[in-house]
């Protein structure tokens, strides 16, 4: 049985064709992605009006700010992510399954907030005070954050940062790959790259699958070495800020 986690930066521009290349030279037996059936659903059902509603607020915007990275990643918010449409389309061409095993409460407790909370003038004004980046180099700067992390001899705690239903989620996810590494002889699973890093409670993904020495891969093709818990180096003083 071979496990391998793919970690990506989501909403990354060029990650469909990225990871069409990854999963065709890993060849997998069966795929699995981050995200949950409500949540393509919901992408499906109400992205295109959602998307319209932004374009009509980002209307009332100063021109300059229409193209701010945070608006584009937050239109890229609404569409089909990419690690499903590269997974699907994979998947179909070699006739292997792919599961969603995201969590359907996670998206029923989170999606709603879109038009409550984000879609909001207010809330595009305060994501645009800032001035904004090219998209491309905010990935990138992410994707290069991630190698550090995860090559690093260092751990970052996550002590009063996830709440419970976070690390539900997470148990939840690591008991689903756990029922399909029964199934097949090569998994790849397709998810954020922060559920990839060491951590001292042993709450991520990774900690809870390591009994299981899953292969990590960084959408940009890096591969992190195997993890050493006696070079653990604790940092719990500092954790990523995202700039999503």
């Amino acid at each position: 049985m071979q496990l391998i986690l793919i970690g990506v930066v989501h909403r990354d521009p060029h990650g469909k064709r990225r990871l069409e290349r990854v999963l065709e030279s890993l060849r997998p037996e069966a795929v699995s992605v981050e995200l949950s059936p409500l949540g393509l659903a919901w992408r499906e059902g109400e992205g295109r009006r959602l998307r319209d509603k932004l374009d009509r607020l980002t209307s009332n915007l100063p021109p300059e700010k229409r193209g701010h990275h945070r608006i584009r990643l937050l239109r890229a918010a609404l569409d089909i992510p990419f690690e499903y449409e590269a997974a699907r389309s994979y998947a179909v061409k070699q006739g292997i399954p792919l599961h969603l095993v995201d969590i359907n409460w996670t998206s029923r407790n989170h999606l709603p907030l879109f038009e409550q909370e984000i879609l909001t003038p207010s809330n595009l004004e305060r994501l645009t005070s800032e001035e904004g980046r090219p998209l491309h180099l905010v990935v990138r700067n992410e994707y290069k954050k991630a190698e550090r992390w995860l090559r690093g001899s260092f751990v970052w705690s996550l002590e009063g940062r996830w709440d419970g239903l976070e690390e539900r989620r997470e148990r939840f996810l690591a008991c689903r790959l756990r029922s399909l590494c029964r199934i097949y002889a090569c998994l790849v699973h397709v998810g954020g790259w922060i559920h990839l890093i060491p951590e001292p409670g042993r709450r991520t993904l990774f900690c809870r699958l390591q009994d299981l020495s899953p292969r990590r891969i960084l959408l940009t093709g890096v591969e992190v070495p195997p993890f050493n818990r006696h070079t653990w180096t604790r940092r719990a003083d500092v954790w990523p800020a995202s700039p999503w």
